[in-house]
């Protein structure tokens, strides 16, 4: 989806790798003009290595904003905090707009944009557009001591150096967003590169190209978690939420087809359900609320609807939860005729379905090409259509042991219809694992650690699936109530624990197309030692101590 905004004067920095000697002072010279906190970097300054002494090469590559033709960090922002100007061609952020739910940290390809725990809010490099107002280069530029950066206008900049590249090891493809910078090396490459941080990946030359290729060597011996306190991150509220918005929709898909074809619960029942749901719901989309870094400016969520799948999202999710409360009260109240209230339910469901895929879509990014697969949208589908259909069964089960039960066949088609989205998730599960070995790159070393380092919590996910679909496959078959109930609870449990450590590890172990590190400087290694040993309470390492 191209915004079609080329500047027709595009500033672009130039970087001749071979002229860095890895001072820093760009790094230094960005955060003093801009007043950045020790944690916070616009520019940073990585590099790859290849050989060992004596035979070693190092790469040292500076990176901050690349300032893209095709900006996704624009197209992503749910508060408009974006915009690209064409007198510059300046990508600029604005943080008092920023809420902090840090997509554009997760679509940006390069790590540009920068998320500040302490302030609530991301902020990146602005291209320096005021000393470029008075005739100066950016400070990072003025302050390269091997002037290893130029900067200029794209045209100019490409009549200067006569040997540029679009790319160079470690940098990811240029064709997600265009970026404006140019590169050149002045002595041959090796054919392969490793990275300095705890980064999974090395670069191998592939038709005079480096791309990523996963490197075991990184994670090899690592322990491998057991207890499911490890699955927590700072994305657990997003586990909590899209578990129960999914859920809460396939419920709702189950109880307005029970409703269709006659076989619906009691309205005791019903009532009782649909306040359940939207009180599931609310509590999700709180706790979606509560993870943004600024949540007080909660309605800014869909100022970029134009653009913006996570704007979309709040959209219709938030409007299928207003119109669930519509529904349930006329339905409890029966303020509706029976036709009309049938039509408010179908647009309560449409505007659910439409939710989730939209949620979908959130998580369909090439900068993350673990999630950019066909197995996100089948696992979100699957999730509503596992926890949905068996809440409803077991409604209907205790309904049943209480004298009020709807006609067996809607239990076993609820337990029919999770039975099938299980096996489903079951058969994507493998398919994702074979398509993205034979990927390559950022997605087989995605793999590499949810294989690897968490194995043993894979392998119980594995485990809790299989499992599940036995107490399906013979609860179908039950005719008796008590058992029947048994079974439902139980494959109930299976399928929460099996789909909370399943969408954990979706967030855990995905790795972004991110620019290499340092041994300590931008390194996901050294930042949790520094945290597990105390070090991090020094402000000067640059590492916050408490990120959760």
């Amino acid at each position: 989806m191209s915004l079609d905004l080329l500047a027709p004067q595009q500033g672009a920095f130039h970087f001749t790798a071979s002229n860095c000697i890895g001072c820093h002072s760009c790094e230094a010279a960005c955060s003093e003009k801009n007043g950045l906190p020790s944690h916070v970097s616009w520019r940073k300054v990585g590099y790859v290595e290849s050989g060992c002494f004596p035979d070693y090469e190092r790469i040292n590559i500076s990176m901050a904003c690349n300032h893209c033709d095709d900006p996704v960090c624009l197209q992503g922002c749910p508060t408009r905090a974006y915009v690209k100007y064409n007198d510059t061609g300046a990508v600029i952020q604005d943080p008092d707009v920023c809420f902090g739910c840090q997509y554009c940290t997760w679509v940006c390809p390069y790590g540009a944009p920068v998320f500040d725990p302490e302030a609530g809010t991301v902020s990146k490099c602005n291209f320096c557009v005021d000393r470029q107002a008075e005739g100066q280069n950016p400070a990072c530029v003025d302050a390269c001591l091997g002037h290893a950066l130029d900067f200029g206008k794209r045209e100019n900049l490409l009549d200067d150096h006569a040997a540029v590249d679009t790319s160079i090891p470690g940098f990811p493809s240029p064709s997600i967003t265009k970026p404006n910078v140019r590169f050149e090396f002045k002595k041959p490459y090796a054919d392969r590169y490793k990275r300095p941080d705890a980064m999974n990946l090395a670069y191998e030359k592939n038709g005079g190209l480096h791309t990523p290729q996963v490197d075991q060597t990184t994670t090899a011996g690592e322990p491998a978690p057991v207890a499911l306190a490890s699955l927590h991150s700072s994305e657990s509220p997003l586990v909590a939420f899209t578990l129960m918005a999914q859920g809460v929709v396939g419920a709702f898909v189950g109880l307005m087809g029970l409703t269709g074809t006659g076989a619906a619960p009691t309205p005791g029942i019903t009532g009782t359900l649909l306040v359940v749901m939207a009180a599931l719901l609310g509590y999700g989309l709180f706790t979606s609320t509560m993870h943004l870094g600024r949540p007080q400016y909660f309605y800014r969520a869909m100022n970029n609807l134009r653009y913006s799948w996570v704007s979309r999202e709040i959209l219709f999710l938030g409007g299928f939860m207003t119109l669930l409360l519509g529904y349930t009260t006329a339905r409890i109240g029966g303020l509706l005729p029976p036709w009309l209230l049938s039509a408010a339910g179908l647009v309560t469901l449409l505007f659910g379905v439409v939710g989730i895929y939209c949620m979908v879509r959130i998580y369909r990014i090439p900068a993350r090409p673990y999630w950019d697969h066909t197995h996100t949208n089948i696992s979100f589908f699957k999730s509503g259509l596992l926890l949905g259909p068996l809440g409803l069964a077991l409604a209907l089960t205790m309904g049943a042991l209480g004298g009020s039960a709807a006609p067996a066949p809607a239990h076993q088609l609820l337990l029919g219809v999770a039975l099938l989205a299980a096996l489903t998730g079951c058969w994507a599960t493998r398919t994702h694992e074979k398509e993205m070995l034979a990927a390559g790159g950022e997605a087989a070393a995605a793999l590499d650690r949810l294989t690897g380092q968490y194995r043993l919590l894979y392998g119980l996910r594995k485990k809790l699936g299989l499992a599940l679909v036995v107490t399906l496959a013979v609860a179908v078959w039950i005719g008796s109530p008590a058992l029947a109930l048994l079974l439902t609870v139980v494959a109930l449990a299976l399928a929460i624990a099996g789909e909370f450590i399943e969408r954990s590890l979706f967030y855990l172990v995905v790795i972004p197309t991110t620019m290499p590190g340092a041994m300590f400087l931008n390194n996901k290694g050294f930042e949790q030692m520094a945290r597990q040993t105390g070090l991090a309470q020094d402000r000067a390492v640059g590492v916050l101590h408490d990120i959760h």
